[in-house]
């Protein structure tokens, strides 16, 4: 990932970014977010979410994506399938003037009512000069995020369901 993102006149945001020793996340089955990808050989059935982050023309560009090895159970299925949908019903809802806290209602709603929950510990940011700034964009409903949406703010909706 470092040599891509250098070849292409980039540099990968999470190396050294406070002290993480990779260039890119890579978070297997339970491990929420934020994995330090290794020598762990991946096994049928392990589900794994790829996050890159590359410094390009003076900004950070953000995603991630969760992919299945081999083949895995329903219930696995079912919570990717979860975490995907609360991301479109999420990003449907942003506009100007729709405030932040609305995004983790949305997520939150839908988790719920999926038989799932959200996770708190994380949240969503702002994006583009500075890797990680405001505003903090929540995924749990009842949250305390302030402040609406406007034209041109760059933050990202990064939705972790657990099951």
């Amino acid at each position: 990932m470092a040599e891509w993102s250098v070849c292409a006149g980039g540099y990968p945001s999470p190396l050294n970014y406070h002290f993480f020793p990779k260039s890119c996340c890579t978070s297997i089955n339970e491990v929420i977010c934020h994995g330090i990808p290794d020598a762990r050989r991946l096994e049928d059935g392990d589900i794994v979410n790829v996050d890159v982050t590359v410094y390009y023309n003076g900004v950070h560009g953000d995603l991630n994506e969760t992919y299945i090895v081999g083949k895995t159970d329903e219930a696995s299925q079912q919570l990717i399938q979860c975490t995907y949908e609360c991301l479109e019903k999420a990003i449907s809802i942003v506009k100007p003037g729709v405030r932040f806290r609305e995004i983790g209602e949305v997520i939150n709603r839908h988790a719920l009512m999926s038989g799932f929950s959200v996770v708190k510990s994380y949240c969503g940011h702002g994006i583009g000069e500075l890797f990680h700034c405001a505003p903090n964009i929540p995924h749990y409903g009842k949250n305390k995020a302030v402040g609406v949406m406007k034209a041109g703010q760059i933050f990202t909706i990064e939705p972790m369901i657990n099951a």
